[in-house]
């Protein structure tokens, strides 16, 4: 399986799908596989089918790929896992976000694996999303998916 249909499957499980929106943990309206609609209360009780569902999220998981290219310059050159890894990231935080992890993304750039892995679970993201940032510091530092529990 490419990475790219391996980790649009990871997005899914971290994200759930959900075709009524919903506040997310920031108080964002949201629908889908994590599609972020906004704050505005017009955005409650809106549904979406599944094939509208799996558009969005398409659109998403691709808008993701380029916020991850912009966000680190050696992303290319990454195994399957590790991108994916990084994709994951820019899903859930957008580029912006995901470039101020400068040291991680340093170690990453370096090849350092164990050491981004370590700097990634000392950030307040691991904090906030612990099991996923435990899977995703797991790809960056063996370059492998963990079997889910």
């Amino acid at each position: 399986m490419a990475w790219d249909d391996r980790e649009k499957q990871e997005i899914e499980l971290d994200e759930g799908k959900v075709l009524t929106s919903y506040k997310d943990s920031l108080g964002n309206w949201t629908i889908g596989i994590g599609h972020l609609l906004g704050t505005d209360p017009k955005f409650q009780g809106i549904t979406i089918t599944g094939p509208e569902c799996e558009e969005y999220f398409e659109e998403d998981f691709n808008e993701a790929v380029k916020e991850a290219q912009s966000a680190f310059d050696g992303f290319e050159g990454l195994d399957g896992p590790r991108k994916g890894a990084i994709v994951n990231m820019a899903f859930q935080m957008g580029e912006k976000t995901l470039s101020t992890f400068h040291t991680f993304l340093d170690y990453l750039d370096r090849g350092m694996y164990q050491e981004a892995a370590l700097d990634l679970m000392n950030t307040r993201y691991a904090r906030q999303v612990q099991q996923r940032a435990k899977r995703i510091a797991y790809r960056i530092r063996t370059g492998q998916y963990a079997a889910r529990q």
